[in-house]
């Protein structure tokens, strides 16, 4: 990278470093080899498009390789068509440098939406590049564009002029037309890695004179969350306020963010379930004045940290976590199985969505930390039914045990409720944790657990999930299948399968997901093992009346509908 002056002076006072520094070559562009490599070589054999569409997240290089694009199209030592590697001295690439080319176009979409300014640019296309061989047009953020101004630029963007090219970039791709897209060619920018966005800061602040702890490289990167760009800003921020110094404590009071120390040592007291030090600490980053939803996110890193040094102890360097934190983070991992991780990731994803739509963010942020530190350790499956088994019997007075599938027909007696004897089922009826044969035991232990959790934050949900019954539990998706479109259809809806798959990953220890389909639901299968003696025997009585009934019938499945008790009087 090069930084150009004009007589001998700066072109401005001060830039800051992401436009100082900002690459000039193809070979100084990070992380996006995949892009810069096809373009050269399309340069090199004459077979240069004439739109591109350059897609990817903020600060990684989009409006930078459009202009070296535009360089490469204008460099005057070029003596017929572009060159891969513009010069930089001449008087064209001078004036791309400092964005005053006549040739060069950059037009904000975000500001430049409408129709009107579409149809100049339409006009303006018609004529000759002024000095270079060139006309380039560089439309950022170009999704922004309204549907009439696209449409104006169609025609145009099939078939321009032969010196006019078209360089759109975008960070929301599937909100360009596909009829946009067809006529470019795309080129997808990934986000830079850790290590690329590392290596580049030090070879900034060296050439700049800035001191940097070597322990704030590896922050300033993981703030920059994959954007180059950003992770420079940020640099150039923190070196201002440190008068060119850079230290990871002045970093962390900079962004707001909790030192790693106490935020490991929140996580520690949650794995331990020491709900009162897990409190005290939280409380002494809240007292400083630190936001709530940092704090949530601090957690949530740590906790993926956590889980990725358990889980591939091997790869944690380059996944993102730090040297410094590895023997903290190993040493916690072999007290918390890696089904409660999970689970207290989960916890703490929720809750940073929970804050930000929280009316008091750190009483939320609180009733989540009591939440994880009451999590118990889901376990394995087998341990799982065990569990939820053991806990059928405790309350055998409360709800009935179930006679084993194998042997629906017995005729063994039941305990008394307040109601009286129950009553033997029909052999054709399945209970409530009988499921069907495809499925195993442990399914029917899950959705009965699936049901109580579920109960605690949506009665509604649970009274939907009710009318169902459990199916099966294949490579991470649990099916339960319904005989009534409505309740599908609730179950179904985007909010209430989040509130699903969430529980379900606790229960089942891992991410689980949720599917619901139209079927057979076997007789009292949903709730039968719950319910009283009476509204069973009712139940069954609403039951006969539907079977009698045809047409009622058909009209309780269209509208979803259910008898009330004393309907089958």
């Amino acid at each position: 990278m090069e930084v150009l002056e004009e007589g001998g002076e700066p072109l401005l006072a001060y830039q800051v470093l992401a436009r100082r520094w900002r690459p000039q070559r193809f070979g100084e562009v990070v992380g996006q080899e995949h892009v810069t490599r096809t373009l050269t070589n399309a340069i090199r054999a004459g077979r240069l498009a004439h739109a591109f569409l350059f897609c990817g997240p903020r600060g990684v290089g989009k409006t930078t390789t459009a202009r070296i694009v535009a360089k490469c199209l204008n460099c005057e030592t070029a003596a017929d068509g572009p060159v891969p590697d513009p010069c930089d001295r001449c008087e064209s690439c001078r004036e791309i440098i400092r964005g005053v080319s006549l040739d060069v176009l950059e037009i904000d979409g975000a500001s430049n939406r409408g129709i009107d300014e579409i149809r100049d640019l339409r006009e303006n296309v018609r004529y000759a590049p002024t000095a270079g061989r060139a006309k380039v047009y560089i439309i950022d953020e170009v999704h922004m564009l309204t549907k009439e101004a696209f449409n104006a630029l169609l025609k145009t963007l099939e078939e321009p002029p032969p010196s006019v090219y078209f360089v759109f970039a975008t960070t929301e791709s599937h909100k360009v037309p596909a009829t946009i897209r067809s006529r470019c060619q795309r080129f997808d920018f990934h986000r830079v890695s850790t290590a690329d966005i590392v290596e580049t800061l030090k070879r900034l602040a060296a050439k700049e004179k800035i001191e940097v702890e070597p322990e704030a490289f590896p922050e300033l990167a993981r703030h920059a969350d994959g954007g180059l760009r950003d992770a420079e800003s940020l640099l150039d921020q923190a070196a201002s306020i440190g008068d060119g110094k850079v230290t990871l404590a002045a970093l962390r009071q900079l962004v707001g963010e909790a030192e790693d120390e106490v935020v490991l040592s929140i996580v520690g007291s949650i794995v331990a379930a020491d709900a009162g030090e897990a409190f005290s600490r939280l409380s002494e980053l809240l007292d400083r004045g630190l936001d709530p939803g940092r704090v949530a996110l601090a957690l949530t890193q740590a906790l993926r940290d956590l889980l990725v040094v358990q889980s591939a102890p091997d790869k944690s360097a380059s996944l993102g976590v730090g040297a410094d934190l590895a023997d903290t983070l190993r040493k916690l991992g072999t007290d918390v199985s890696g089904a409660k991780l999970t689970a207290l990731l989960t916890l703490a994803s929720r809750a940073v969505a929970d804050l930000r739509r929280s009316a008091r963010p750190r009483l939320a942020l609180e009733v989540a930390l009591a939440r994880m530190c009451r999590l118990e350790d889901p376990g394995e499956m087998a341990d799982l039914v065990h569990r939820v088994k053991a806990l059928t019997a405790d309350t055998g007075s409360r709800t009935p045990p179930t006679p084993p599938r194998s042997a629906p027909s017995s005729t063994s007696s039941r305990p008394e409720t307040s109601g009286g004897t129950d009553p033997e089922p029909a052999p054709s009826e399945v209970t409530a944790s009988a499921v069907p044969a495809t499925a195993g035991e442990g399914v029917g232990a899950i959705w009965t657990g699936l049901l109580g959790r579920v109960k605690e934050r949506k009665v509604m949900l649970a009274s939907f999930l009710g009318h169902g019954a459990p199916l099966s539990l294949e490579e991470g998706t649990f099916t339960a299948v319904f005989d009534n479109d409505y309740y599908e259809g609730m179950v179904s809806r985007r909010e209430n399968l989040a509130i699903i798959h969430e529980e379900l990953a606790i229960l089942a220890g891992k991410a689980t997901s949720f599917r619901a389909k139209m079927g057979v639901v076997p007789a009292g299968a949903a709730s039968a093992a719950s319910a009283p003696a009476e509204e069973r025997a009712a139940r069954r009585g609403q039951k006969d009346l539907l079977e009698e009934n045809q047409g009622l019938r058909r009209i309780m499945h269209d509208l979803g509908g259910t008898l009330l008790p004393g309907g089958s009087a």
